[in-house]
């Protein structure tokens, strides 16, 4: 349970030191997503693969007196700033993280020149879709993941122009 009703978030520019904190975070929060049919790649996520993601992307923390209470890792695609992962820790979920966290990805973007950001997300997770659509993302499509015949989530987007 989070310390205080109005506790003081701080979001800052993640980097390559931060990045078994981030992978603790990642697998922490997606824990309860380990249900899921195929499973959440969040589980496999490790120190090697998401630094050299970072290398082509950036990501960010909020922070609640020391403790880290969610990030999100974008990475540089050719047409689009793809978000892989957005991660907030349940108890401090329905606060205002994720919207941080989607405002500083977006601002990267427009700092860096780009005009659209992707991500997916899956058809049974109907708050994550209602969360990114709030944020101003749109349903584009819906595909597979391999191995599937039936769509199993949406891709989603936001034009920054």
């Amino acid at each position: 349970m989070p310390a205080s009703k109005h506790p003081t978030f701080q979001i800052r520019r993640a980097g390559i030191s931060d990045v078994p904190d981030l992978v603790r975070l990642i697998h922490a929060c997606f824990a309860e997503q380990r249900s899921l049919v195929p499973p959440s790649s969040a589980d496999r996520e490790n120190v090697g693969d998401l630094s050299a993601r970072l290398a082509h992307g950036a990501a960010f923390l909020v922070v609640v007196g020391g403790t880290r209470v969610g990030c999100v890792v974008g990475q540089r695609h050719p047409d689009c700033l793809y978000i892989g992962r957005l991660a907030v820790l349940p108890t401090w979920r329905r606060q205002g993280v994720a919207q941080m966290l989607l405002r500083a990805m977006e601002d990267h973007a427009r700092e860096t020149g780009e005009t659209l950001l992707e991500l997916n997300v899956r058809l049974v997770l109907d708050g994550n879709i209602r969360l990114f659509e709030g944020a101003g993302f749109q349903i584009v499509a819906q595909r597979s993941h391999p191995g599937f015949a039936m769509p199993t989530f949406h891709v989603m987007q936001k034009r920054l122009d």
